[in-house]
Order: C-alpha cells, then sequence, then structure tokens
C-alpha cells in the first residue's frame, strides 16, 4: 500500500501545508521552521484522515482574508493510505483553491511496491482520473528536494480548473440516508426501510459513490462487503447493490452522464486503489450490455430460475426435516460442518461463504423478511444433510439458499417439493447460475431464463472474465433484495 507523505518544493513559495493524521514524526515543526505556514489536523472518529479534509481540515488553510484564494497548498497526510477514498480529499481541496490554484501531494514508497511498474503506474493513473472527476487536472510534477528519500517518493501535483465539475462525486455518509431513500422511490417507485439500509451498509459492511448537483442526488452506486472462496482461497469482495440514477436525468449510460460516473469512481476507488480483488452483482442483461459497451463490465454468468410442483407429501425413508433453533451450539456446527463439506466441493469456482455466521446474518438477523431455516438429516443416522432456507409466498415457496456437499443438494431439493405441498402451496422455485441447474437433480424442474447478469468489472485491474466464466455459485439468497 501507498502512504502521503512530506516533500519540500524549491522552486516554489513555501505556501500552505495542512498535516492530516496522527503526527507523530513532528513534522508540522520542521516544515514551521522551514517559513511554511502550517496547519493541523487530527485523525476523525471513524480514523480516516480523509474524512476531515472536507470538514474543519482544508478550511483551516490561510489566513481569515486569504483563505478562499489559495494557490498553492502542500498536503503532508501521516499514516494515510491512497487507498482511502480520496474524493474528501479533492473536494476539500476544491473548496479552498481559487480557480487556477494548485496542490502537491507525495507519494511515498512502502517495501513491496516499485514505483517503476506499470501496476502502480495504473493506481497513479486511477487516482488522476478521480482528481478530474473532482475539477483537478494534472500539473507538471516538481522535484522534491534532494535527501535520502528522495528515491521513495513520486510527487503529484494537481491544478483546479477554471470551472467546477457538473456533478460533485463523493462517499455516501450516513447523514444522507434521507436523500438515499428519497432516490430510491423516484429511481424505483418503491419505498425502502432505513432498518434494511443499515443492515446492508451500517458497522462498515458496504460503501456507496453519488453524484449530486445543487444539493441533489442524482446517482448511486452501492456496494456490501462479501466473504467469498475464490478457487479455494478465502477473499472479500464487493457484491453491487441499489444502482440507481434520478429517472429525470438524461445520459443515463453514457460516459457524460451520472451512472458512468460513480460507477467508475467506485471501481477506481474500491477495486483499484484499495485493491478489493473481485466484484459482482445482478444486473438486467439490457443494462449489463450497456455497461459492458462502456467498457466497465464483462458478463461471466447468468441466473436461471428452476421451478418444481409441490412432492409426495409422505415422510422419506432417508432424511428428515426440522427446523433448525440457532440458540443450540450443536445446530450451530452443524451449519459449520456443512458449509466445510460444500467449500470442499466447489473449490473449483468461486462460492459466497456460508458460515453460520454468515446464515445468522443475512437469514436469523433480516430487519424486514422470515425465512424458514431447516436442517434435513439422515433418519437412520441423525447426520446432517444439508441446511434449507425456505421463504413462502402467497403462491409458492421460494427455495433461497442451501449449505449442504453436492451429492446431497437433490435430497435438500425433494424436502423442499414436500414441505411445499404440505405447506398447501403448487410450487417451489429457486435462482441458480446456470451451469449448476443440473446439480439440483430431477429432470421435472422448469427452467426459465431470468434475464439476469452476472458480471465482472474490467473497467480496472482484476482477474479475466475467461477465468470467472461460468465458475460463480449464486444463489437468490446471494442477491441483496430476495
Amino acid at each position: 500500500m501507498e502512504t502521503w507523505s512530506v516533500a519540500v518544493f524549491p522552486e516554489e513559495s513555501p505556501g500552505d501545508v495542512l498535516v492530516l493524521g496522527s503526527d507523530r514524526t513532528d513534522t508540522a515543526s520542521v516544515l514551521t521552521a522551514l517559513g511554511y505556514g502550517v496547519s493541523r489536523c487530527g485523525s476523525s472518529a471513524s480514523g480516516s484522515a480523509a474524512a476531515d479534509v472536507g470538514a474543519s481540515g482544508v478550511g483551516s488553510l490561510g489566513s481569515a482574508e486569504s483563505r478562499d484564494v489559495l494557490q498553492l497548498v502542500h498536503v503532508v497526510l501521516i499514516g494515510y493510505r491512497l487507498s482511502e477514498p480520496p474524493l474528501a480529499l479533492f473536494n476539500g481541496l476544491r473548496e479552498r483553491l481559487a480557480p487556477g490554484g494548485r496542490a502537491n501531494l507525495i507519494v511515498s514508497r512502502q517495501s513491496n511496491d516499485d514505483l517503476e511498474s506499470a501496476a502502480y503506474a495504473r493506481r497513479i493513473g486511477y487516482l488522476r482520473a478521480i482528481a478530474a472527476r473532482c475539477g483537478f487536472v494534472s500539473d507538471r510534477e516538481p522535484e522534491a528536494r534532494s535527501h535520502p528519500q528522495s528515491a521513495q517518493r513520486r510527487c503529484l501535483s494537481f491544478v483546479r480548473a477554471d470551472r467546477d465539475p457538473r456533478w460533485r462525486v463523493m462517499v455516501l455518509p450516513e447523514r444522507d440516508v434521507p436523500r438515499f431513500v428519497g432516490l430510491f422511490k423516484s429511481a424505483f417507485n418503491q419505498d425502502i426501510d432505513v432498518a434494511l439500509w443499515r443492515w446492508k451498509y451500517g458497522d462498515g459492511r458496504g460503501d456507496a459513490i453519488i453524484a449530486e448537483t445543487g444539493g441533489r442526488l442524482v446517482a448511486h452506486y452501492g456496494c456490501t462487503r462479501r466473504r467469498v472462496r475464490f478457487f479455494g482461497e478465502p477473499i472479500v469482495t464487493v457484491q453491487i447493490c441499489d444502482v440507481m440514477v434520478d429517472p429525470r436525468e438524461r445520459g443515463i449510460m453514457t460516459k457524460s452522464g451520472a451512472m458512468f460516473l460513480t460507477a467508475a469512481t467506485f471501481a477506481e476507488i474500491f477495486l483499484g486503489l484499495q485493491g478489493v480483488p473481485l466484484g459482482y452483482g445482478f444486473p438486467s442483461r439490457r443494462h449489463e450490455r450497456l455497461a459492458e459497451t462502456l467498457g466497465l463490465y464483462a458478463e461471466v454468468g447468468r441466473l436461471m430460475e428452476v421451478r418444481w410442483p409441490g412432492g409426495d407429501t409422505r415422510a422419506r425413508l432417508a432424511s428428515r426435516v426440522r427446523h433448525l433453533d440457532p440458540e443450540q451450539a450443536g445446530d450451530r456446527r452443524a451449519v459449520e460442518r456443512l458449509w466445510s463439506a460444500m467449500a470442499r466441493d466447489f473449490e473449483d469456482g468461486v462460492l459466497a461463504i456460508r458460515d453460520w455466521s454468515y446464515i445468522a446474518y443475512r437469514y436469523a438477523a433480516h430487519p424486514l423478511n422470515h425465512y424458514e431455516l431447516l436442517l434435513v438429516t439422515s433418519r437412520l443416522t441423525g447426520r446432517p444433510l444439508g441446511l434449507l432456507v425456505l421463504r413462502k409466498g402467497n403462491d409458492a415457496v421460494e427455495l433461497v439458499d442451501l449449505v449442504a456437499p453436492r451429492s446431497n443438494l437433490p435430497v435438500l431439493v425433494d424436502q423442499a417439493r414436500r414441505l411445499t405441498a404440505l405447506w398447501g402451496l403448487p410450487s417451489v422455485f429457486c435462482w441458480i447460475t446456470q451451469q449448476h441447474v443440473s446439480a439440483l437433480g430431477g429432470p421435472d424442474g422448469e427452467v426459465k431464463d431470468l434475464d439476469i447478469s452476472i458480471p465482472t468489472s474490467v473497467w480496472v485491474d482484476g482477474p479475466a472474465p475467461e477465468r470467472l466464466r461460468d465458475r460463480w455459485w449464486l444463489m437468490s439468497g446471494d442477491t441483496d433484495f430476495h
């Protein structure tokens, strides 16, 4: 990871210096002795130095008479990583710099960085693209004063453009949730409960990039973080959700539109600068093709619906089913064992983790929906065969999720069909990635294309689409809206 550090520019007047974060090295004292005007700003409550920039940090630069017309700012970020969203930094600097004013930043090399590598250059490119969307253009790169660490640093210089950008792009703060609710209503013509927002995004589970103009929220591109097994290796991914734009905006999916702006910025920050290795979502095929045309996505899979009629209601000779008790340690251990077996069976692909902590959060603690958590066991030995997650509807049962080794999947589907008939409903259906339809067993399931794509980002570095194509195991429970 990169960190920001101090630079001294011999060809420039000292100007103002903003020091963010915990200055354990007494950098500010050194800069003051060199003739710089220094303002300090401690880390925010979230621990992010960048969060302070848009508040009091940049606003504290300069005297009362001159702070609105600053021409030069040197930014010193102590303990700040390039992976932190830089939007607050650039938005704050734009508010304090006059048109044509310049901000100088330094990127310090860490031990695992190669400043000459193509990958490092691409990350710097992402930073420049984000700065441009905030109203800055890249300037000539000033040379730092010679010192033993000069080879470990790269200077970046940005000039504020004469005109402000059409959109203000930023990370959605929690105080703006009411605006999120309003945009959701406009975009989808339905209400969303604030409790659902907290469940998805609260406590650091998610983030969102937004675009606004004149104080009006016009676009939102959100994500929740999800742990997955990537060809057997545990990683953290981002699942894209709540992609929406005010229907009054034109050019929704053009490179001049707010939707593209938020999507590209999101990819550059979270996948490019933060290094999250993978992102996925559930757009319609139409929206996926539009994003593909713009160079944002590539399709790597599709979701299908499989629907079965209710089954025979008689008890099964080899298996039985009962409700899982979340308070029983034995039931929780059973889910963990089932998950371990499932993970081993799908090491040749990408499988979102379904351990007990996830099952408890996703289903038992859902703020709005009720799910039936059912443990299928061997009638003879009592050994757990699988976990069923079902949701009763008015005219059908949805098989939302399951946790089981591959060989037991047909047994779980059979029990789901039996329960459907016992509940007096005519059919049970599930969503499943196309290549796994046959794993559920039984020739009498009716298969329908849902017109839902599984995309991967190609806007920034990441796994090649060819490696991911038809490798995901995903069900409707993997979405944020079922």
